[in-house]
């Protein structure tokens, strides 16, 4: 039985996403042609429901696309990275149930300060307010060689 054929919810656990600055800030640091495609393509969440629901998924699981959010510098990774845990929990709260998304770490900025946007994300961000959650979230690392782990 095909993928299609089911009436089962199926969930996407490995969905990527795009915003505007990722892409320019991905550029900026020489990353033109992403995991050997030809270029950087395009997403809405617009063109990505009409995916789902074309193959009859039911929530994808979003996080940012490879290589990450860190290009080099530290402090601008962590904005890089707040940046787009905001703009994941952005798409959660639009599309409740379609969209959750697993929230990035700077990579390989890994002190204590960098848990602060995994926490952020977790609450505030990912969910609206502190105390009403309303979106999955989860936390994914990933690494310039976008190997992924999530809790």
């Amino acid at each position: 039985m095909g993928v299609t054929d089911t009436d089962q919810q199926l969930v996407d656990v490995h969905a990527h996403f795009l915003t505007d600055a990722y892409v320019v800030a991905a550029r900026a640091a020489g990353h033109i042609h992403p995991d050997g495609m030809a270029g950087w393509p395009t997403w809405s969440a617009g063109e990505h429901l009409r995916l789902m629901d074309r193959w009859r998924v039911a929530t994808a699981m979003l996080s940012i696309s490879s290589p990450g959010t860190h290009f080099g510098d530290d402090a601008v990774a962590r904005r890089l990275t707040r940046e787009v845990n905001e703009a994941g929990a952005a798409i959660s709260r639009a599309y409740p149930g379609r969209f959750g998304h697993f929230a990035s770490l700077p990579l390989p900025d890994v002190p204590a300060r960098s848990t602060s946007s995994a926490t952020h994300s977790m609450t505030s961000t990912a969910t609206g307010s502190p105390s009403k959650p309303t979106a999955p979230a989860c936390i994914s690392a990933t690494t310039a060689t976008n190997r992924s782990i999530a809790n």
